[in-house]
Parts: C-alpha cells; sequence; structure tokens
C-alpha cells in the first residue's frame, strides 16, 4: 500500500514525518532553545532593517533583555511548544489582560517576539496552526473573548495561519532611521516644539484626534484624549515633545514624541529609540505636505540629541494613517485581531 505524502516545501514527505510532532505546555527546560531561536528571528530581520536596534540579541551572564521579555511570557499556562524528540521546533506564547485595546472584553495577545518556528523546520505551516489550536483552548479555558497576534515581518506561513483562522491585519510596527533622508518640503505653516501656552489648543486637538478613531472608515475604540494637566505634565518631561504647525490663528495639527509607546512592540525599545504615540492633522490641512514636515523637523530635532531611530505603530485601519506612514517606514512586525463571534461560555 502506498505510503500518504504531503508536498511540503516544494518536496514529498511522509505525513507520519510532517507530523511528528507534539504540542506540550511550556517547561523550564524549553527556555534556552526558544531564546535562541527568537534571538536568530530578529537578527535576520535586523540584516534587512537596519534600524532595528540590536538590544534583544545582545546578551551576557549580567543582562539578557530579550529573556527579560520572554520571561512573562515563559510559563506554562501561557506558553505551547512544540517538540520533536527533545528538539524545540516552535512556540506560542501570550499576555492576557481583561480589556484587549480598548473592547472591554478579556484577551489574549500573543507579541512578534512571543511566537516562532524554527528556520530548518520542514513544516512550518502545520507546527504554527498546530501550536495555535492548542493556545486557542487555553484561551477558550481562561474566557478569552478577542484574541490578538503579532508576527515579524516576512514568516508567510505565519502570517497566513492566522488569516485564515479569522484574523484580520489592523496594525503595523514600523521604524524610521535617523538623521532623516529627506528635505523637508515648503509648507505655508510654522513649525515648532509646543510650548506650555499651546496647551489650550493641544486639549482641543486631542479630544478631534480621539473622535477621529470612531469615524467611518476606522471604526475603532476611541483613545482616551489627553487632558490640559496631562499635557503639561508630558511636555514637562524628557525626552518627550510635541511639535506643532500653526497658522495665524494657532496649532492645526501636532507629532507627539516619547520614550515609549504603549502595546507597541519591544523589539524596537532602546535608549536610542524615540516613539511617535500621537499625530493629527486638522482634514482641511491633509495633502499639503504639513504632517511630513512636522515629522521631519522632529527627527532632526531627535537625531541631533544622538536618537537612532523613530518607532511607530499605526493601524491599518485608518486609511490617512496607512497612507501616510506606509512609505516613509521601514515594517517591522503585523499584528492580527478576532472579536469572537461566540466567546467562550456563551450559550446559543
Amino acid at each position: 500500500m502506498a505510503q500518504e505524502s504531503i508536498l511540503v516545501r516544494d518536496r514529498e514527505l511522509p505525513v507520519a514525518a510532517v507530523r511528528s510532532f507534539e504540542v506540550v505546555a511550556y517547561d523550564d527546560q524549553h527556555h534556552d532553545a526558544i531564546v535562541r531561536m527568537v534571538a536568530g528571528r530578529i537578527a535576520a530581520l535586523r540584516a534587512v532593517v537596519t534600524a532595528i536596534p540590536d538590544r534583544m540579541i545582545r546578551h551576557d551572564a549580567l543582562c539578557d533583555p530579550l529573556a527579560d521579555e520572554l520571561a512573562p511570557l515563559l510559563r506554562p499556562d501561557r506558553c505551547r511548544v512544540a517538540v520533536r524528540g527533545t528538539t524545540v521546533v516552535g512556540f506560542l506564547s501570550w499576555h492576557e489582560t481583561p480589556n484587549l485595546r480598548g473592547t472591554g472584553c478579556p484577551g489574549a495577545w500573543s507579541p512578534a517576539h512571543g511566537a516562532a518556528v524554527h528556520r530548518a523546520e520542514h513544516a512550518p505551516a502545520e507546527v504554527h496552526e498546530a501550536l495555535y489550536e492548542a493556545a486557542a483552548r487555553a484561551w477558550a479555558a481562561s474566557g478569552r473573548a478577542v484574541l490578538s497576534g503579532s508576527v515579524l515581518r516576512g514568516h508567510d506561513r505565519e502570517h497566513q495561519t492566522w488569516v485564515i483562522n479569522g484574523f484580520g491585519r489592523f496594525l503595523h510596527d514600523a521604524v524610521i532611521p535617523l538623521p532623516p533622508a529627506r528635505t523637508i518640503r515648503h509648507t505655508d505653516m510654522t513649525i515648532r516644539r509646543a510650548t506650555l501656552d499651546d496647551v489650550p489648543v493641544l486639549a482641543d486637538l486631542e479630544r478631534e484626534h480621539s473622535a477621529h478613531y470612531t469615524d467611518p472608515p476606522v471604526f475603532m475604540v476611541p483613545p482616551e484624549p489627553a487632558d490640559a494637566d496631562e499635557l503639561v505634565a508630558f511636555l514637562g518631561a524628557e525626552p518627550n515633545s510635541i511639535w506643532v504647525a500653526a497658522d495665524d490663528v494657532g496649532p492645526q495639527a501636532y507629532l507627539r514624541f516619547e520614550a515609549r509607546s504603549d502595546g507597541a512592540t519591544p523589539i524596537l525599545h532602546s535608549p536610542t529609540t524615540i516613539s511617535i504615540t500621537g499625530a493629527f492633522t486638522r482634514p482641511e490641512l491633509r495633502g499639503r505636505y504639513v504632517a511630513d514636515a512636522l515629522l521631519l523637523t522632529a527627527m532632526t530635532h531627535y537625531a541631533a540629541l544622538g536618537f537612532e531611530r523613530v518607532a511607530i505603530d499605526h493601524e491599518t485601519t485608518n486609511p490617512p494613517a496607512r497612507r501616510f506612514w506606509g512609505p516613509r517606514s521601514q515594517l517591522v512586525a503585523v499584528s492580527y485581531l478576532r472579536v469572537l463571534e461566540r466567546p467562550p461560555g456563551v450559550n446559543a
């Protein structure tokens, strides 16, 4: 009787060989192999996107940032590992939160550094989907209603696993190297760093920015706008800044910068990374290079201070943001989201 086979990477392998792995709960014996696997992935991507910092691929006996980032994930109730015998060939881990992305629902999120299939694995799609299925059972058991997964650029089979299982692409993590490689186009607006005198108008822009998220076709949970007191505190902390484009009336657009963005990939975290955590241009000014002038002016400022890159995470469901940031940045990771039609424990 002919042996059943499957086509894997343009060559036929017996089904038994393809599926000769098992998925188990994380154990400390898996730790070092997982760290090496993730570090290798980041190093490979850094060879293409050179602005990625080397923080998570450097380690020694006293400092291992990648292991520190993985520590909350590598535990038996938050991580599933695929093994062939004693060899780790993949893993998928996740954070759990009571309110994922402001939905008010309990969720699970697998970050870009929290899952991988070994680059030498001959059946990566099989392994990743088996890990997803095992994780999904754990998510159901803990009552997760919103699920999210992030994947580093490349690794198409893993991206496809999320898509084919009903997840939609919704967020890009990206990086822009410093100093800026482009010159500032002329604009009739004054581009400058915001001062405390701008706080009342900035608070208005924050409210407009927040409201934009609920408009079609964005349809997102809006971020909570910063009030005047929060803006005063923000402007008083280094290396924070807000840059504004102003006319005779006052600021009409802004970009907000700080050291880190909550929820963005820690792969880009570094003392020499500055993050964009807010951006808004009033609709009537879009298409006049105002945001571009803001970005390049602020980038020049931070490059002079010794920063080496700008990190940005933007929603792909926000067309103006996607059109602006896409051609100006280098993609690092993609995030996917699924809101369950019938969450665990909900009866028909």
